[in-house]
């Protein structure tokens, strides 16, 4: 089992103080830890503020294939790792920097968008007063069904 605690130990920014906590999965605004106990996400990420974890919407785009990437300021999961989504199992099978002036509109559908238009406008719906800069650099996980 990979020991998430030492990962972010090592490889985390210190900003803020953290929990002893392992999230494992999460719906909508809850949260939930290794032994399944229920936890209210008072601290969302980015995208998860608004959407909420495993909105339904994304959740059907990675279920058919057409979202196979996802992109944050943090790392949330390594090459390797697995998650699932309506019981069905995924593998993370890349994890790199990219800055946000070099994605394209194929990568905006790879995130689950018609456009690359269409994916800044609802992120900058999503976070009031953000203002879209090129040079930012962000986290891209790609992922794969493993039944596929």
């Amino acid at each position: 089992m990979t020991d998430y605690k030492a990962l972010e130990h090592e490889f985390g920014v210190p900003l803020q103080a953290k929990r002893d906590l392992v999230a494992v999965r999460g719906n909508g605004a809850l949260l939930y830890d290794e032994e399944g106990q229920e936890y209210i996400d008072c601290a969302a990420g980015i995208a998860v503020a608004s959407l909420g974890h495993c909105h339904p919407k994304l959740v059907a785009a990675a279920l058919n294939g057409q979202k196979t990437q996802q992109r944050r300021d943090g790392v949330y999961a390594y090459p390797g790792e697995k998650f699932q989504l309506d019981g069905v199992d995924f593998t993370v099978t890349d994890l790199k920097r990219q800055k946000l002036g070099e994605m394209s509109d194929e990568e905006a559908k790879a995130e689950g968008y018609p456009s690359m238009e269409m994916y800044k406008n609802l992120i900058l719906k999503m976070h009031a007063g953000m203002e879209w800069d090129d040079e930012s650099l962000v986290w891209v996980h790609s992922f794969m069904r493993d039944d596929k």
